[in-house]
């Protein structure tokens, strides 16, 4: 095998060498493997900053920036509500970072990988039969329930928006993961949570 692999054939441990130390030398000889270390410690180091390195509240809307592309002010651009992604990747990393590092057992790695893969599969053949049943509906009323869900949610979202001032949400939200992975010591990879987590996730595949 090439130098450039950087010798990953020579994993099997000789006469009295620990099983480790061959996986040790070819990875420190593995450009590859080095920079995504790299870069893992530091999206790590900028989620865990997030609270210093976020220019705006990650749910604050801003009607007059939608969709914009990545500019000084938003630095990832922003999405369909003018939320400005890179602080909601930040944050969003943030819990994600906590939840997997209190919760990286084998039986929660198990769950969360058959819960997502299931859905995954399952959505699919889920909006083909409901698309087939409910096709001719669909075709009557589909625009006027549609148009009902996208306002009602908007309309929340704005009332929020006015209501509350930015950044309060995200405050509730740090607030609330800390008291359940810490106060409670809630497994978020169990019960309602995983059912949630897989439904939000998979969403997308049932159109």
């Amino acid at each position: 095998m090439s130098d450039a692999v950087g010798g990953w054939a020579e994993w099997t441990p000789g006469a009295g060498t620990p099983a480790a130390a061959p996986f040790r030398r070819a990875f420190a000889r593995h450009r590859l493997a080095l920079a995504s270390v790299g870069v893992l410690v530091l999206v790590t180091a900028a989620c865990a900053a997030a609270p210093l390195l976020a220019r705006h509240a990650f749910d604050a809307i801003d009607l007059t920036a939608l969709r914009q592309p990545p500019s000084w002010q938003h630095w990832m651009g922003t999405d369909d509500l003018g939320r400005d992604l890179f602080t909601r990747i930040l944050w969003g990393g943030r819990v994600s970072i906590a939840i997997g590092v209190r919760w990286h057992g084998a039986r929660q790695r198990f769950r969360l990988s058959w819960h997502m893969g299931l859905f995954q599969f399952l959505m699919p053949i889920l909006g083909w039969t409901l698309g087939r049943t409910l096709a001719e509906v669909l075709a009557r009323f589909g625009g006027l329930v549609a148009g009902a869900l996208v306002f009602g949610v908007g309309a929340k979202m704005l009332h929020e928006a006015i209501k509350r001032r930015p950044g309060a949400m995200a405050e509730e939200t740090e607030h609330f993961v800390e008291k359940e992975l810490h106060v409670k010591e809630k497994d978020p990879t169990r019960g309602w949570s995983l059912l949630i987590l897989s439904v939000a996730t998979s969403i997308d595949a049932l159109v």
